[in-house]
């Protein structure tokens, strides 16, 4: 099993790459991999998976105050993270690598963006017993900074 992951690995490794990418993030989705390369399971179902696990960690992150809600939503959040790195590594292992799937994969960061970005303000805005607007202003602004990138492939 480990010799398989470790090929899967490095048949579905990008050329320049992040350290995280390398060393932690892409390594544990080649251990997803390895059962999905067979399976009939698309890249695309791949991608929005991670927006539904990424999703899931938007409520602890809000709801459950202290460390312990911010250490669970950062787990979920790397988990939805290893997930996007399993799509586009099962899109290079099978070949079947598109611009539509490129496009989706980054619709779907974006809209994680976009949804941690706001969680982060009204997670502030709690803590803060709900007297600061500052936090929710804050988020906005992060909002509409993530809004204004520019997609390049």
């Amino acid at each position: 099993m480990f010799r398989a992951i470790a090929d899967a690995y490095r048949r579905t490794q990008k050329p320049k790459d992040i350290f995280w990418n390398k060393y932690v993030a892409r390594p544990a989705a080649a251990v997803l991999l390895v059962p999905l390369e067979r399976s009939p399971v698309t890249p695309n179902q791949v991608t929005f998976a991670s927006l539904l696990v990424f999703a899931a960690a938007i409520p602890v992150l809000i709801a459950m105050p202290g460390h312990g809600g911010l250490l669970l939503a950062a787990l979920i959040i790397e988990l939805s993270y290893v997930l996007d790195c399993v799509d586009g590594q099962l899109a290079r292992m099978r070949g079947s690598s598109t611009p539509v799937g490129a496009y989706l994969d980054f619709l779907m960061d974006e809209l994680k963006a976009f949804l941690l970005v706001a969680a982060m303000g009204v997670r502030l805005w709690l803590e803060h017993e709900r007297e600061e607007i500052f936090w929710l202003l804050e988020g906005l602004a992060g909002i509409v900074a993530v809004a204004s990138a520019r997609y390049s492939s």
